[in-house]
């Protein structure tokens, strides 16, 4: 006859040390590769941020009015939020 409570312990044990069982070294030291080669792959220019960088600083920058008109629209964009149009009332006559 069965014993349900020894083949269960035995089921359980087994269980248990498959946890112990080895990992796969070989597979989990690449893990993540594809990712990074396709994030990679898909920067247009890599060099972009310091060839700007070279050339601002080449020309001296940009020069304060410049940059204090440029600050301030940015500033100003946050104030006034842009006028969406409403598209539920498209081709609704007005009274």
């Amino acid at each position: 006859m069965i014993d349900f409570s020894r083949l269960l312990s035995l089921l359980a044990a087994t269980a248990a040390l498959g946890g112990c069982a080895q990992q796969t070294p070989r597979l989990d030291s690449q893990f993540g590769n594809s990712v990074r080669h396709m994030q990679a792959q898909q920067v247009l220019q890599p060099d972009a941020a310091a060839r700007q960088q070279a050339r601002l600083t080449a020309s001296g920058g940009i020069d304060g009015r410049a940059g204090v008109a440029a600050y301030q629209r940015y500033q100003e964009s946050f104030q006034t939020p842009p006028v969406s149009a409403q598209a539920l009332t498209i081709g609704v006559s007005k009274r």
